[in-house]
């Protein structure tokens, strides 16, 4: 984030310098009308892309320039002092009788020096205040130490804490232009200023800003001379969401983490200095000669950086995101342009719009009701850039004919049997070169470069090409539709055959066919809601009747009712008190579990106690978090093979298990070399919990080795629905879930992951881990974050070592067995990982983005080095993880070369 400012301000420069005439024509002119403002469409650049167009000397730091700058500032300080000595011994008052004009012609002059004076020194100040601020970002010099310790003198000089200071804009600037996370000038909304709708007919924008010169002098005085001291001591203008009385003096503050705190009570301390210093000067000089040279001076620092930044932040077309429209380079780039596609020229991959969106896009006020919902739903959402074209084949060959097998429907079939057609007219195959053949200039790779091995009677064909799918297996389902056909064909006679490789295959059914595969019926049993559930039956009516009540529950005036549209208890007690058969294996696992259901007595097995689950010796071993949406399994193979012990596969909806939905389910595919794995669940309630790991317990025997129940999510999606994080504050809730879970996983452990608490500054984990234990959990992840952090800040470890030492108290008091807990947040390399298990005495870190900016973290961690990773070995490693997900996704075998690189490209993890 250091490099933010350069980027940003180059960006900033660089349009107004470009487009200087289109946002004279765009402002809004007279009358203020919010109708009349222009459109605004958000950036589409990547960062990547935005650090490529700025020139490379922009990120070049020089120590000696710097401290030239510095020395030159505080010269032009002390000559411009030394000048202001000399002020009232050259206006003295004259003596002379009778001299009236005199006197006040030259007191006229003094007091115009003295404003030149404090005009200067104001702008010398500001310029040293800069330059405290570019250490603060560590633009300064390239050695920290120096940076801090040069920033630290000029900020405190001109009465800034500059650790508290340097923190709080850091997190600005990672945060610009949201409007839940940014730190300072977050906009106020209608609600904040008490204005009706946008459309009320009664809003007379004229009457609410029209000026009053009085009031708006005073305002405009206020703000330019007390604006930052009250952000400093009163969080004004600040974030919206901080408890009242949030400062930067506070080292206990929302603004810090508790490993920033000793640098606050510097940054206090360098305050307290410059307090003492001056209360020395005025007894000694006197306050007037005090604030004459130092006091306005001061002030004057105060207007320029308050001129400038509210300049900066607040004009009207500035763009502020909310939620997921945020991102941090739209953030960077928010500037007082239009149009940012507009002034720099869209580079936009998006499919063209249709004609009524471009329309939209271009129209202002009333016009824009004409848009239909469907135009207006199709312009909103993420990823609207990705674009995964799909090409067909010249000559449409039959599935059958191309796989080598007989068409059932011969001549009758509307696909084409001429393979030498289809040949003739098929696409040339695809090679991905290895890293040995890429040059050191570019052009790198030759797009262009001819067929290495190609067949003497099918041009198209590449024998030197490599299927990654049957490399593994020894088959392609493709066939003659495959891109990559030339690996796996042969000549007969005249024409060509697709082979296959029989000890692959026989290897393949061991190490490299997927695992935790459910059939069809069992699918369509969940649909059906006919699913044998026993156990779950049991269970529930257990807790039916210990609440006495039929569920009900006592809301408290202060809680928080959450949403919980899923079926009632009711609803699921008779849909499971008549199980119906699935099929004969199912029939004999739940006989073998739980007996006849209609034996008077004896019919249920002896509950598995908790010290009779599996054990989990997990101390030691290396733990690859569960990530939505990207801890895939091609993801996992790459962080297997580079080191990971432990891998959980992404987060499934219990609600969407038991609806039998194909996509949850797919979920739980486990690979052969994934040592130890689990399935990772989130539901509200034991009513879909529990009939969630019965299942799979059912379906998955010795195909997963722990369930893990997420109590971290933070998503509003699932949090609204009593999920995820929720269950931190429904610890009764939870405990139910746990002990139903361990009843109907029977062997298999059930383990939590959960946060330090739901709001900041409320954190609970530390009394309720050690209630968990007891309950039957088999491990325990702590993410060191907040839910209402989400990811934001750093992890708070400090509270994780207190949450370990709690569980370990509560586990020698009551004789417990200790289980295996672990720490998660800001694992970045094998020293972050060692120091947090020295320090955190937790018997391990769940590594979660740290994997996803680089995999190789395993093998750091492994041999406890840090790995200067080259071009090459990474490039090795995406051809790996490309084609784990063409083994993974097979249909991209079929793809054109373009779709090919797209999917590679599509499979490398965000960085």
């Amino acid at each position: 984030m250091q490099d933010y400012w350069l980027w940003s301000d180059y960006i900033n420069i660089r349009s107004v310098l470009d487009c200087q005439h289109y946002l004279s024509m765009s402002r809004p002119q007279g009358k203020y009308n919010e109708q009349d403002l222009p459109v605004y469409a958000p950036m589409h650049w990547t960062l990547k892309e935005i650090k490529a167009a700025i020139p490379a000397k922009y990120f070049v730091r020089d120590t000696r320039k710097g401290v030239y700058f510095l020395t030159r500032d505080f010269l032009l300080a002390a000559a411009a002092w030394s000048l202001a000595l000399r002020i009232d011994p050259l206006f003295k008052e004259p003596k002379a009788t009778g001299a009236h004009s005199s006197y006040f012609f030259l007191e006229s002059v003094r007091w115009l020096a003295w404003c030149a004076y404090w005009w200067f020194q104001g702008l010398i100040f500001t310029g040293i205040w800069v330059i405290g601020h570019e250490c603060g970002h560590g633009a300064f010099s390239d050695h920290k130490l120096v940076n801090d310790l040069v920033g630290f003198v000029t900020h405190t000089f001109l009465w800034t804490p500059y650790f508290s200071w340097k923190f709080s804009h850091h997190r600005h600037h990672s945060n610009h232009g949201s409007m839940e996370r940014d730190e300072v000038y977050v906009p106020k909304t209608r609600s904040d200023l008490g204005l009706p709708n946008a459309t009320d007919p009664k809003l007379d924008y004229e009457e609410i800003f029209g000026d009053t010169p009085i009031y708006t002098l005073f305002m405009l005085i206020r703000q330019q001379l007390l604006a930052f001291p009250a952000y400093l001591l009163f969080n004004v203008s600040g974030q919206k969401t901080y408890p009242k009385w949030t400062n930067h003096f506070d080292p206990n503050s929302i603004l810090f983490t508790p490993s920033q705190r000793n640098a606050v009570l510097i940054s206090n301390a360098g305050i307290a200095f410059m307090a003492f210093a001056i209360t020395y000067a005025i007894r000694l000089f006197g306050i007037a000669t005090v604030i004459k040279y130092y006091g306005i001076p001061w002030l004057l620092v105060t207007h320029w950086f308050i001129m400038i930044t509210y300049l900066h932040h607040t004009d009207p077309v500035i763009p502020h995101y909310r939620g997921k429209q945020w991102s941090f380079q739209r953030g960077a780039a928010a500037t007082s342009l239009p149009d940012d596609d507009a002034a720099e020229g869209s580079t936009n991959t998006t499919r063209r719009k249709s004609d009524s969106q471009d329309n939209y896009q271009r129209s202002t006020g009333p016009q824009r009701k004409h848009m239909s919902k469907e135009e207006k739903k199709a312009t909103r959402g993420a990823n609207k850039g990705r674009r995964f074209g799909k090409t067909r084949d010249e000559v449409d060959l039959c599935w059958k004919i191309a796989n080598g097998s007989d068409c059932e429907y011969g001549e009758k079939c509307r696909f084409s049997h001429d393979v030498p057609a289809y040949l003739a007219a098929k696409n040339r195959d695809l090679r991905v070169p290895e890293t040995s053949e890429i040059k050191d200039s570019a052009p790198f790779i030759e797009i262009s470069r001819p067929v290495s091995k190609p067949h003497p009677s099918h041009p198209s064909l590449d024998l030197g090409t490599t299927c990654p799918v049957f490399a593994e297996t020894g088959e392609c389902r493709y066939g003659f539709k495959c891109r990559f056909l030339g690996a796996h064909v042969r000549l007969d006679g005249e024409g060509i055959v697709v082979v296959g490789d029989e000890d692959k295959r026989a290897r393949a059914a061991l190490t490299a066919n997927e695992l935790n595969f459910v059939s069809n019926d069992v699918l369509n049993s969940l649909r059906t809601k006919k699913y044998p559930l026993p156990l779950t039956a049991v269970y529930l009516e257990e807790l039916k009747s210990s609440e006495g009540d039929k569920g009900a529950s006592t809301v408290k005036s202060d809680s928080v009712v959450l949403a919980e549209p899923e079926q009632d208890l009711d609803s699921v007690m008779s849909a499971l008190e008549k199980p119906e058969p699935v099929h004969s294996k199912v029939e004999k696992l739940i006989s073998e579990r739980t007996g006849n259901l209609n034996e008077p007595e004896g019919g249920a097995d002896v509950p598995m106690r908790f010290r009779e689950k599996k054990r989990l010796r997990w101390a030691g071993k290396t733990y690859l978090a569960p990530l939505t949406t990207v801890g895939n399994l091609p993801f996992r193979r790459l962080c297997v093979a580079l080191g990971a012990d432990i891998t959980c596969g992404e987060m499934g909806l219990a609600n969407s298990f038991l609806a039998g939905s194909k996509e949850e389910w797919s979920l739980v595919r486990r690979h052969p070399s994934e040592k130890i794995f689990g399935v990772q669940v989130a539901g509200n309630k034991p009513a879909n919990l529990v009939p969630t790991a019965e299942v799979i317990a059912k379906e998955l025997t010795g195909g997963i080795d722990f369930v893990d129940v997420n109590c971290g999510c933070p998503i509003d999606l699932v949090f609204k629905q009593g999920s995820g994080s929720a269950l931190i504050d429904a610890p009764g809730k939870l405990g139910k879930i746990i002990v139903g879970m361990n009843k109907v996983l029977g062997e298999i452990p059930v383990t939590v992951k959960l946060r330090t608490g739901v709001k900041d500054g409320k954190n609970t984990a530390h009394k309720l881990m050690p209630r968990i234990a007891p309950w039957g959990a088999s491990c325990l992840t702590l993410h060191g974050r907040t839910r209402q952090q989400r990811y934001t800040r750093l992890a708070d470890w400090d509270y994780i070592r207190q949450c370990v030492e709690a569980v370990r108290a509560q586990e020698e008091e009551e004789d417990l067995p200790p289980i295996p807990i672990f720490g998660g947040g800001d694992c970045f390399s094998a020293h972050d990982y060692y120091d947090k298990l020295e320090h955190c005495k937790v018997d391990g870190v769940m590594v979660g983005r740290g994997a996803l900016i680089k995999p190789w973290i395993f093998t750091e961690i492994k041999e406890r080095r840090e790995w200067d990773i080259s071009a090459r070995e990474r490039l090795d490693l995406i051809r790996d993880y490309a084609n784990y997900g063409l083994r993974r996704v097979t249909s991209a075998c079929c793809y054109s070369s373009t779709d090919f690189f797209l999917v590679i490209s599509a499979l490398i993890p965000p960085v």
